[in-house]
């Protein structure tokens, strides 16, 4: 997860260490549906890699096996969680 939302959490972790403990929860909540959408799901490994994929930071999502790609419908999925993160 951090990997993929790496400002969110180090944002939040500001936010605790000056005792905004409710504007850091609010960004935890906000964070919900990207969690869900890579540790919910799948693997939480490749759906990771996928999301960097997506987001421009590695160049391919290709996994070795045992792991396997995702489906069309999760990377869709994905896609929608990262938007709404303002993380794509």
């Amino acid at each position: 997860m951090t990997h993929v939302a790496s400002a969110h959490y180090r944002r939040m972790i500001e936010l605790l260490d000056t005792d905004q403990v409710w504007e850091a929860r609010e960004l935890s909540y906000s964070l919900r549906p990207l969690v869900h959408a890579i540790m919910g799901g799948g693997q939480g490994a490749v759906m990771a890699k996928y999301a960097l994929w997506l987001q421009g930071v590695i160049d391919s999502p290709a996994v070795r096996l045992p792991m396997v790609g995702i489906s069309d419908d999760e990377v869709s999925a994905l896609r929608r969680a990262l938007c709404a993160a303002d993380l794509l």
